[in-house]
């Protein structure tokens, strides 16, 4: 009786899962992308190691002749390594920023080609439905559907564009 009350048109909802993020950290593309990361940091952390290194023997020096130092002249050295030490601040800081923007502009670059791969596997697969569980909006998972190996392996054999490489027109200029 039950049943006549339900439209023939009516069928059950398909819903997958996929961790974006995991396929960002698995995939080949990926993998890449992180390892370009490492490198960015690496660069960027030997820079600060550097600066930091510079800073503290400029201190011992300014500890070893402060006796010896005039008022002024102590005064004057203080101020020197106050200075030097907000630049190190500031370069620390704009190293944070800028391995930020780093990540985000990887992420940026894989995601669009993640998303056509997740939209194929979920029009092949017939969900109405894919849902990123490393979003915090998804508050439960049954990870009965979860499709984030499937992904892995598709996006995996997509041809990721590679970075920095700009069009030249006829004339050399880049566009």
């Amino acid at each position: 009786m039950l049943s006549l009350l339900v439209p023939a048109t009516v069928r059950a909802e398909k819903i997958g899962f996929v961790d974006i993020r995991e396929v960002i950290a698995r995939s080949e593309a990926g993998k890449k992308a992180q390892a370009e990361f490492k490198k960015a940091v690496e660069k960027k952390s030997q820079l600060v190691k550097q600066k930091e290194a510079d800073l503290k023997k400029d201190k011992s020096e300014y500890d070893k002749v402060r006796p010896t130092l005039s008022d002024t002249a102590a005064k004057e050295r203080e101020m020197e390594l106050q200075k030097k030490y907000r630049d190190y601040q500031r370069l620390v800081n704009d190293a944070g920023e800028a391995m930020k923007r780093k990540d985000q502009e990887l992420s940026r670059r894989l995601l669009p080609e993640i998303y056509k791969v997740i939209t194929a596997v979920g029009a092949r697969g017939g969900y109405t439905a894919i849902l990123d569980i490393s979003n915090p909006v998804v508050v439960y998972s049954s990870g009965e559907n979860n499709l984030t190996d499937q992904v892995i392996s598709e996006f995996n054999k997509v041809p990721i564009k590679a970075q920095g490489k700009k069009k030249t027109s006829e004339k050399g200029k880049t566009k």
